[in-house]
C-alpha cells in the first residue's frame, strides 16, 4: 500500500481500479474515491485531490470548485430526486423542471448559472409576454434549485438571492368573478342532469377541478359530514379534512352506489373546458363581463369563497375551508360587489345627533 502525503492508494479485491483515500484538513472527514486502472495515473490523481483539499482548507480555493465544473444535469437530477423524496406533487415537479430548463438549456456547468445569466433569461421571458406571476414563479424555481445546491455543498453561496420580482397585482392576466345565485340556479337548471352534481359540489366545497377528479368514496365520512382531501390530489400537497354542507352530503349520498369501493372515484368524468363554456352559454352567463372578468370552472371556487364572505364567515374559517396557506389568498377569492357594500351599509347602525 502506497501512502503519498496523508492519503492511501490501494486495490480492492476483484476490482480493476485503484482507489484512494485521504483526510480533508478542513473537515477531518475521510474521503474515498475510485481512480483509474493505471497505478501511476491514480497516484497522480490522488495527489491532486490532496493538494486541492489543502488549498481549500487554507482558503486558497473554493471547496466546491470540483462540483461547479460537473455537468449541470447531474445536480438537477439530484435536486428532483430530493423533491420526490419530500413528497412534492408530480405536477409541481414537472412545472419546476420545465421552468428550470429555461435557465439551464444554454449552460454546461453549475458555474455558468450566474445572476447575469438568470436575469437575461427572465428578461427574455418578459419580452415574450409572460405574466408577472409566471416570471416570479420561474425566479422561485431557479432560486430553490440554487438553495439546494448550497445546502448540499455544490456551491459555496447562492448568486440568485436578489433576482428581480414583478408586481403581480398590477399585471393580472385573468381576473375571475363569482357567479350570482341567479346564475348558479340557471346553470344547474339548464345543464345536462349528469353534470349537475359536479357543479353543485364545486360551488358547495370550493374543490379544484383536479381535486374533484381525484376524490374517492373512502375520502368521505358522510355520517360526520366530512371530506378528506388527500395530499396526492391537493394543490398544496398536504392532507386536509373539511366540513361538508348538508346539501353536499345529500348529493354525495344520492350518487354513492350500494357496492361503492373505498378507492372508487366519486366522479367518473368531469366536464372539459369547452363543455363548461357551452354550459355557461346555455345558462346565459357571460364568459366575460364589462370589467373584463371571466368565468370558467375555477370560477366556481371563487364563487364558493365569495358565498362564504356573503354569509359572514370569518376569513380565518374561510381559509380553513378553502385550504389556503395564507388567508390573504382567500381574501383574493372573495369577489364582492357594490351590492354587497350596500347591504353592509344597511346593516350598519347610523349616527345620530341630539338637539
Amino acid at each position: 500500500m502506497t501512502k503519498p502525503r496523508t492519503g492511501s492508494l490501494y486495490e480492492r479485491p476483484g476490482s480493476r481500479y485503484w482507489y484512494g483515500s485521504w483526510t480533508e484538513p478542513a473537515t477531518k472527514r475521510r474521503r474515498t474515491k475510485r481512480f483509474f486502472t493505471d497505478k501511476a495515473a491514480s497516484r497522480q490523481a490522488l495527489d491532486q485531490c490532496i493538494k486541492r483539499s489543502e488549498r481549500q482548507a487554507a482558503g486558497l480555493e473554493d471547496r466546491c470548485a470540483e462540483q461547479l465544473e460537473r455537468p449541470i444535469g447531474t445536480h438537477i437530477d439530484a435536486y428532483f430526486k430530493e423533491c420526490l423524496h419530500r413528497g412534492q406533487a408530480a405536477r409541481h415537479i414537472a412545472t419546476k423542471r420545465t421552468q428550470l430548463a429555461r435557465f439551464t438549456e444554454e449552460t454546461d456547468a453549475l458555474a455558468d448559472l450566474t445572476r447575469d445569466h438568470a436575469v437575461s433569461v427572465i428578461e427574455t421571458l418578459k419580452e415574450a409576454g409572460l405574466s408577472a406571476r409566471t416570471l416570479n414563479s420561474h425566479a422561485s424555481s431557479v432560486s430553490a434549485f440554487m438553495k439546494f445546491c448550497v445546502r448540499t455543498s455544490r456551491i459555496s453561496m447562492n448568486p440568485l438571492t436578489d433576482l428581480p420580482r414583478f408586481n403581480e397585482a398590477k399585471d393580472r392576466r385573468r381576473e375571475r368573478r363569482a357567479l350570482t345565485d341567479t346564475e348558479i340556479a340557471r346553470l344547474l337548471t339548464t345543464c345536462p342532469v349528469e353534470r349537475r352534481p359536479v357543479y353543485e359540489i364545486a360551488v358547495l366545497t370550493g374543490l379544484r377541478r383536479s381535486e374533484l377528479a381525484g376524490i374517492t368514496w373512502g375520502d368521505l365520512d358522510l355520517d360526520r359530514n366530512l371530506l378528506r382531501v388527500r395530499e396526492d390530489i391537493a394543490k398544496a400537497s398536504r392532507s386536509d379534512t373539511i366540513a361538508l354542507h348538508p346539501d353536499a352530503v345529500r348529493i354525495f349520498s344520492s350518487l354513492r352506489p350500494a357496492d361503492a369501493a373505498a378507492d372508487g372515484k366519486v366522479f367518473d368524468s368531469l366536464p372539459t373546458i369547452r363543455t363548461v363554456r357551452r354550459d355557461y352559454e346555455r345558462a346565459r352567463i357571460a364568459l366575460r363581463d364589462e370589467l373584463g372578468r371571466s368565468v370558467d370552472f375555477h370560477a366556481l371556487r371563487t364563487t364558493a369563497a365569495t358565498r362564504l364572505a356573503r354569509a359572514g364567515i370569518t376569513p380565518q374559517v374561510a381559509q380553513k375551508l378553502m385550504r389556503h396557506r395564507d388567508f390573504r389568498t382567500t381574501l383574493r377569492y372573495m369577489v364582492l360587489e357594490l351590492d354587497d357594500q350596500a347591504r353592509a351599509m344597511e346593516m350598519l347602525q347610523g349616527v345620530r345627533t341630539d338637539g
